[in-house]
């Protein structure tokens, strides 16, 4: 029996082969990369105006917008079987509303709600009530564990839940 190759094969290895020259790469500069760099800039031009590098609180807003970009674009254009990407869509929907909880810092109206209502209390005298001031510390308490369940959770869905079957968790699982 002999083997050989088609012609094909042989021209597909060519066209790899010029991926690698020094005038298809500055063709993919031109073709791809620096519109794409545009793109980019114009999808993230309202958390791109606001960033500053020492807040971490912008980082997320960069990477809740990131995984709102993703979701949309699996959601609208993806061929993916329904089960699987309804999962990773409810994950990634999950996920935005834990960063939009971050960004707002909603856990105090969260803790009031389970809890009722903070106390008014003067901060500058006294004569504060201590059973006020111990009533106001546990609902800053709660609010402070309802956001550290959310962190955890938020950082559950990135790293993934080790399940056996698949959850949507697991953000090396999100392409198309």
């Amino acid at each position: 029996m002999k083997i050989t190759f088609a012609d094909t094969f042989f021209e597909s290895l060519e066209r790899l082969n010029a991926r690698e020259k020094w005038w298809y790469k500055l063709y993919d500069l031109f073709r791809y990369h620096i519109p794409n760099f545009f793109r980019n800039i114009w999808l993230f031009r309202k958390e791109l105006f606001k960033f500053r590098w020492y807040d971490y609180n912008y980082t997320l807003e960069m990477f809740s917008r990131s995984i709102s970009i993703m979701e949309n674009g699996i959601d609208k254009k993806s061929h993916e079987v329904l089960e699987s990407k309804n999962l990773k869509l409810n994950q990634m929907r999950r996920a935005i509303e834990i960063l939009n909880n971050l960004k707002e810092f909603n856990y105090i109206e969260k803790a009031e709600k389970e809890m009722g209502k903070l106390k008014d209390i003067d901060i500058f005298t006294d004569n504060n009530d201590p059973n006020d001031i111990e009533y106001n510390n546990r609902i800053y308490n709660r609010a402070d564990k309802l956001q550290e369940i959310e962190w955890n959770e938020l950082w559950d869905i990135i790293k993934g839940t080790n399940k056996p079957e698949h959850d949507g968790t697991d953000i090396r699982s999100w392409w198309d």
